[in-house]
């Protein structure tokens, strides 16, 4: 009955302060310097796991696209936003409404870490191949967190 009360109290503070939660999980692999971003984007059709590239017209950030991926033992896709900047790539998935405020399962964020982490390595194998794999997960808030760990 407890949880029944509290999923509710969470849609009526939504609904009623027109706020949708977001939460995002960003997997990142360092790589220094940063390739250019055209590396990534002739490179991304190629890649095993990689369903659907989408430039985003009138995009504010730069060197960003959002991406379908799809895990090759489940067959399940996630869309995610990839993105370069000075420090390497990052590969962003996010979760909105209730699942954001009662966070996803451990066996989520073992999934979406594992379609980002293979990205991240091809991508550093094809543009950035002396770079060791350096990969480093946090939530949107910055909070560095064990890749794959379930949100707290």
């Amino acid at each position: 009955m407890r949880a029944k009360l509290t999923i509710l109290a969470a849609g009526f503070i939504a609904a009623f302060t027109h706020c949708d939660p977001l939460l995002l999980y960003n997997v990142h692999q360092s790589l220094s310097p940063t390739p250019p971003f055209q590396c990534l984007a002739s490179t991304l059709p190629t890649l095993p796991g990689v369903k659907k590239i989408i430039r985003l017209k009138h995009d504010p950030i730069p060197n960003r696209l959002l991406v379908v991926l799809q895990d090759s033992a489940t067959e399940k896709t996630r869309r995610a936003m990839l993105s370069r900047d000075s420090a390497g790539f990052t590969v962003t998935f996010e979760w909105g409404g209730l699942e954001a405020i009662f966070h996803p399962s451990a066996r989520e964020m073992n999934l979406v870490t594992g379609m980002g982490r293979r990205l991240l390595t091809q991508v550093r194998q094809t543009c950035g191949a002396d770079e060791p794999e350096k990969i480093e997960c946090t939530y949107g808030s910055g909070r560095a967190v064990r890749c794959g760990a379930a949100a707290a």
